[in-house]
């Protein structure tokens, strides 16, 4: 994964906090959250490495194709 090694990473920790403590008090809402303005781009990276990892299986379609009900 290529992480960042120098410069700001993530959300300064108060920030951080602030965003842990809405998120699990929240009353309902996401099961995961996205700290820090990098965090998407991260997000993104671990995926599409999981996706071309899963590709090497013939079964794996991403995109899933829309389920039929």
């Amino acid at each position: 994964m290529p992480w960042r090694a120098e410069g700001p990473l993530g959300a300064p920790v108060a920030e951080a906090v602030d965003a842990l403590r809405r998120h699990v008090h929240a009353p309902d809402g996401p099961f995961r959250l996205l700290v820090g303005a990098d965090a998407p781009d991260q997000v993104t990276a671990a995926l599409q490495v999981r996706c071309e990892d899963y590709a090497e299986d013939d079964r794996f379609v991403w995109p899933a194709p829309a389920a039929t009900p």
